[in-house]
């Protein structure tokens, strides 16, 4: 993380230690999460490939983890003002190269790394 995010640091690691012992995927977590507590809610997800638009939709509906399994993270997880979770309000340190090395750094397979 760059610097003027270090304070999601805990909270990711937190999240990352809860998916390890529940044993689920990131995906698997938060749908049904934004689901149940974010009633009316429309959460925006990305797919390349048809396969992925059906795990979306199967992880979207599944029930098997229940709110008791996910409530200790809900209570564990912080607060955090909107120039931590805002994108648009995050301020790079004053030496931009860290801002630009950090920049849309994405893992194989997003639009951002298709070659033309």
């Amino acid at each position: 993380l760059p610097s003027y995010l270090s304070e999601l640091a805990e909270p990711l690691h937190t999240i990352r230690r809860t998916l390890r012992q529940l044993g689920v995927t990131t995906r698997a977590l938060f749908l049904p999460f934004a689901r149940e507590f974010l009633p009316g809610g429309h959460p925006i997800v990305g797919r390349e490939r048809d396969d992925q638009l059906a795990e979306l939709l199967t992880d979207w509906a599944d029930e098997s983890l229940d709110v008791a399994a996910r409530a200790p993270l809900v209570d564990a997880l912080p607060t955090l003002d909107a120039t931590a979770v805002e994108p648009s309000k995050w301020q790079p340190a004053a030496n931009s190269s860290e801002m630009e090395s950090k920049v849309n750094q994405t893992i194989a397979g997003s639009v951002a790394t298709i070659p033309r």
